[in-house]
């Protein structure tokens, strides 16, 4: 018989298994979306990290880009006298577009595209001296510019805008310029000291032995060692392995009947690799020299010498009787090629250059092609007693 108000034992049995599979069942769906949660909170995580990772690469990516076009600029300086930092920025700015658009992403476990518009208009890149004379970099990224990443399952994703790029390349280029910009300003010193060296020798034969020798040998040595003195003076060294590196060199290649030519050549490029250690500390600059003299005309002024004659031009002194001695010439020296200057920051091999399979850290080079192949000067000399000007 059935008690009213009762529920019989099977029924409410029934009614509490249900209740407890529908807690159960409640408990696993939340415990379900809560690692739901959880792990899409860790993908995102992912995500970020992954961002700040490339963002952190762009630096790298700007700082291979200004190195190369360093490197590429001032290796043809004398080309760009009045636009050659402008130069550097497009050079840069095309080289670290073309860096991103040749970064490789299969290590990441996302989809990653970077978006950074080509601005026709303007460099991204602007290079300005920074303390020392190294260079200062800053990529400008359009504000377009950003990063996508996106889990392979697509269950998350971030967009993120790039900052701009600072960064200090270690090299010191704006050094190197303004020391080879203060040389080539310098030529009428070089002219100065030349001609200073001139007279020197000549008045040293007059004295000794009351005649003047026009030796091109020695004339050559002479303009030789007023360029080296400039160099030493602007550049704290000077290219001193010059004369036994040549002859070295050029006995090698010329009996392999490959000549001069080559043998600069192959001098300049050991220097690129190994440049001479300065001759001062500082400012820790190397220097290489191509200065090659072609031939030397001596062309006399005086009117004894126009006429063709040896002896220097007398000249009567009113009614005195008294005479003194003259002689004029004029000196041209002519290069067999335009003259080439160039240095190194020998204190900091930071460019990364690769020479076959391997990767080579070399000192920026600055190089400065002149354009003048004659270089002139004018000796005068005046005399008490008569002396001969003879030329070898």
């Amino acid at each position: 018989m059935k008690e009213k108000g009762f529920v019989p034992f099977s029924a409410a049995g029934a009614i509490i298994v249900i209740v407890i599979i529908a807690v159960v069942a409640q408990a696993e769906f939340f415990r379900h979306q809560e690692s739901l949660g959880i792990a899409y909170d860790s993908s995102l995580s992912f995500l970020v990290t992954t961002a700040a990772e490339i963002h952190g690469n762009l630096q790298l990516i700007a700082k291979r880009a200004v190195y190369q076009a360093l490197w590429e600029v001032s290796k043809v300086a004398s080309d760009y006298p009045e636009n050659r930092l402008q130069e550097i920025e497009i050079r840069a700015t095309k080289y670290f577009h073309t860096l991103i658009s040749e970064i490789k992403f299969s290590e990441h476990d996302a989809r990653i595209e970077l978006i950074v518009p080509e601005e026709a208009e303007r460099s991204l890149v602007k290079i300005s001296e920074a303390a020392g004379g190294f260079v200062h970099a800053t990529v400008s990224l359009p504000k377009e510019a950003r990063i996508k990443i996106t889990t392979w399952d697509s269950n998350a994703k971030i967009s993120i805008p790039f900052d701009n790029v600072d960064l200090l390349v270690d090299s010191r280029y704006f050094l190197l310029a303004r020391k080879m910009d203060e040389f080539v300003k310098k030529k009428g010193n070089l002219i100065g000291l030349w001609t200073t060296l001139e007279y020197s020798k000549v008045l040293t034969d007059l004295i000794l032995s009351k005649k003047v020798v026009l030796d091109r040998s020695k004339t050559k040595t002479a303009f030789e060692a007023a360029w080296a003195i400039q160099e030493l003076e602007t550049f704290g060294s000077t290219d001193y392995w010059a004369t036994v590196f040549t002859e070295i060199l050029t006995g090698i290649d010329s009996s392999a009947g490959r000549g001069d030519n080559f043998g600069i050549l192959c001098r300049e490029n050991i220097y690129e690799l190994l440049p001479p250690a300065p001759l001062k500390e500082i400012p820790g600059i190397s220097v290489y020299r191509d200065l090659r003299s072609k031939d030397i005309i001596f062309q006399r002024q005086d009117p004894a010498g126009l006429m063709g004659l040896p002896t220097a031009t007398p000249i009567p002194l009113g009614t005195s009787g008294a005479t003194v001695w003259w002689g004029q010439w004029e000196i041209t020296l002519e290069t067999e090629e335009e003259p080439i200057e160039e240095i190194f920051d020998f204190d900091y091999p930071t460019i990364p250059v690769i020479y076959g399979s391997f990767c080579a850290h070399l000192p920026l080079a600055y190089r400065w092609v002149f354009s003048e192949k004659k270089f002139t000067t004018v000796i005068t000399i005046v005399s008490p007693e008569p002396f001969l000007i003879i030329v070898l």
